[in-house]
This record gives structure tokens, sequence and C-alpha cells, in this order.
């Protein structure tokens, strides 16, 4: 089988694959929302930067495709087949000013879903920290995607078929404590809860 007619298969059974299940962590004892962003195929990860509502999204792509926008359909083969370096975005979302006019994040992203999971605090601001830190590395690279509304860098991480952009994230939910579980290359999650913890014991 030619092995462009192989990853065209491969990828159309990633298309219609398994569901990614995330569980997130059981009980944090210091809770803070963290947003997993489902826009269809891709997916992204929203982190609060500190307590005044403003939160950072940060996301995963293929270089070429993703910061310079050459999406041309011949260079899919390609993209997937063959890793190569890839690309950190990065966007932030401002607080509005004053309560009354505060929208629900949802409404102020251009997303599917939206999931809000609760993980521990000092996880998330060191996975923040973490992003960061590789964003600044790589600031001499740094391009603005006006397609995307987004900043982003080269990356040491690399892309292909095998570590794309939702795998990214899911590496990140796993850096917080989340349980993943199945692997899909389009963003299509179920968020299995946890429960409720036990009540004390009866006499």
């Amino acid at each position: 089988m030619p092995w462009r007619l192989l990853i065209g298969v491969l990828v159309a059974t990633c298309l219609c694959g398994c569901v990614t299940v995330v569980s997130p962590p059981a009980h944090p004892a210091d809770p803070v929302s963290v947003y997993l962003a489902d826009y269809g195929i891709h997916s992204s990860l929203v982190l609060a930067r500190g307590t005044g509502g403003d939160v950072v999204e940060y996301s995963f792509g293929q270089w070429d495709w993703y910061a310079l926008n050459h999406t041309e359909w011949y260079r899919l083969c390609d993209v997937m087949l063959i890793p190569t370096h890839g690309a950190l975005g990065r966007r932030e979302w401002k607080a509005p000013p004053t309560t009354e006019t505060r929208e629900p994040l949802s409404e102020r992203m251009p997303v599917y879903s939206l999931y809000d999971l609760h993980v521990e605090r000092a996880a998330a601001e060191a996975l923040l920290a973490r992003l960061d830190a590789r964003f600044r590395s790589h600031l001499d690279t740094r391009v603005e995607n006006d397609d995307y509304r987004l900043s982003l860098v080269r990356d040491d991480h690399l892309y292909w078929f095998g570590h794309a952009c939702n795998a990214e994230v899911e590496d990140w939910l796993r850096e917080l404590g989340c349980g993943v579980r199945a692997w899909s290359l389009v963003a299509d999650f179920r968020i299995v809860q946890p429960s409720a913890p036990p009540g004390p014991a009866k006499p």
C-alpha cells in the first residue's frame, strides 16, 4: 500500500476513533478551575493568571501549518507522518473590568465545548510557569497569527501523527493530576467527574 494512502487510512481511523476520557483528580485540597477547550478537531488548555480573573490559553500544533498558515492539502500527509518542529501557541483572555459586564468565558471563546476541571492549585500554577518558560525560551521565533488570534513560538517538542495537538494537551492534563484514557486525533472528550467524598461513618 503506498505510504500516502496508508497515512490517509490511519488518519481516517483516528478521526473516527475512541473518545478520550478525562478524569479530574478526586477532591483536591486547594482546588482551582482549569478549562479544556474543544474546537472540534483542535483543543487547548486555559489556566488562571493570578486571582483577578485573567486567564491564558496554551495550545500546540505543527510549526509550518499552525504558525505560518502553510495549510495546502498536499502538505497534510507530510505534516502527519514526518516528525517536525511544533509550535506553542498562547493567547491572553483579560477579565472584563466589572462583574456587571463579565460574560462567561465560554461565551467569549469561539469553542464547541469548554470543560471546567477542578485541579490542585499548586499543580496548575506549576504547569503555567513551565509553559510560560517554554514560550519565553523561543521568543526570537515569535509570530502573530491573526487567523487564530495567537502568538506562537517554535517549540522543541516534535509534532507528528503520534504526538499531535491533542496528545500534547493530554500530557498537560496528566501533569495536573487528571487521568486520561484512550486517544484520538480529534478533540473528542468525555469528562468523568470524581464521585462525592464519603460521608462520616455511622456509629
